[in-house]
């Protein structure tokens, strides 16, 4: 059961169905291309959102070479010192 027929079967009385789904039905091919067009303007404006926020939360070049530097020496240490130092560096740049 779609979500229109649910609808439907909670909105409208039962002998009424059937004349319903033809309107539906009805205006679903008469203005398909305009549901076709807003569909794919919203897939369009979501693909520019969702590049525009992780174009927001990336680093730049500087900004990954100044990550870099900022733990030396950083294979010299222990195993839990790493993980400790990497949780430590990750907290301190990330964006926000």
């Amino acid at each position: 059961m779609t979500s229109i027929e649910w609808l439907i079967d909670q909105l409208i009385p039962e002998d009424q169905h059937e004349g319903i789904m033809d309107i539906i039905e009805d205006a679903k091919d008469r203005h398909k291309q305009e549901i076709i067009d807003a569909h794919d303007m919203g897939c369009v404006d979501g693909a520019y959102q969702g590049a525009k926020w992780q174009e927001e939360r990336m680093h730049s070049e500087e900004e990954v070479y100044n990550l870099l530097l900022s733990i030396p020496n950083f294979y010299k240490l222990s195993i839990p010192k790493q993980q400790q130092a990497i949780k430590e560096w990750f907290k301190q740049f990330k964006k926000k």
